[in-house]
């Protein structure tokens, strides 16, 4: 590109330059902003982020039972052939995991949130899976995340799933009879603090806005700099007069 021969011809025609820039400005600045006129020209954007907040479960019981080296076990009844039994089950406890995460993305926690719809403001329960080689493939262990347009709501709205899931499920133990040495419990172990950016806002558009005018803009000047060469002087005559010889523009390569 000649880019001296590119100034001097967007210089010539400054009028056009200037109008294309300020147009390519103007509309790269409304695909970004929004301007609302009816609360005195408020300005917001166009594009909103997201923010992701997180609370994690574990899915145990009473008395610790991963604190133990070895198992503890309920004595059996040999007189009525009844086994001994584990009084922690890792893979039941695996298992009631991924139960629970499925339970809490229905409407039993869903319908108690208003406002998330999947699409703005999202929920969703996952188990934690564990390392690679370890048995059982999941972590006692529940992701509670919540992602909305505004931190402080995700964080929010991660901190009420996740009380709503521990009283649901008290609720249903205390209405099936169920003992309370007996009862899974829901313990928080990591409370929602800080929400991470998960969604940033795209300048793509933008972007392909600003580059498209220019370049449309820098197509008109070097078209009407084609069809209004500027005459310069290149030689003499017999006479010794000067001739004024018209040189089209050379187009920017």
């Amino acid at each position: 590109m000649d880019l001296p021969h590119l100034m001097r011809v967007a210089w010539r025609w400054k009028c056009v330059t200037a109008v294309g820039f300020l147009a390519a400005f103007a509309l790269t600045f409304l695909a970004v902003m929004k301007v609302d006129p009816s609360h005195g020209f408020k300005l917001s954007y166009r594009q909103g982020q997201q923010f992701e907040a997180d609370s994690t479960l574990f899915v145990t019981q009473s008395g610790f039972p991963w604190g133990r080296t070895v198992p503890e076990y309920v004595p059996g009844n040999s007189a009525a052939a009844e086994p001994s039994l584990p009084v922690s089950d890792a893979d039941r406890l695996a298992s009631l995991t991924a139960l629970y995460a499925q339970l809490a993305n229905g409407d039993a926690i869903r319908r108690k949130l208003p406002g998330v719809d999947d699409i703005t403001n999202k929920l969703s329960v996952t188990p934690v899976s564990a390392p690679p080689y370890v048995n059982p493939a999941i972590l006692p262990l529940l992701t509670v995340a919540a992602t909305t347009p505004a931190p402080e709501t995700s964080i929010a709205l991660a901190r009420k799933a996740a009380n709503l899931l521990q009283n649901w499920l008290a609720a249903q133990q205390r209405a099936a009879g169920i003992p309370d040495d007996e009862r899974v419990e829901l313990q928080l172990v990591a409370r929602p603090i800080k929400a991470k950016l998960t969604g940033h806002r795209s300048k793509t558009l933008p972007a392909a806005i600003f580059l498209g005018l220019l370049l449309a803009t820098f197509g008109i000047v070097f078209t009407l700099e084609n069809l209004n060469p500027r005459a310069e002087p290149v030689a003499e005559d017999e006479d010794g007069e000067a001739e004024a010889v018209e040189r089209p523009a050379r187009l920017a390569s």
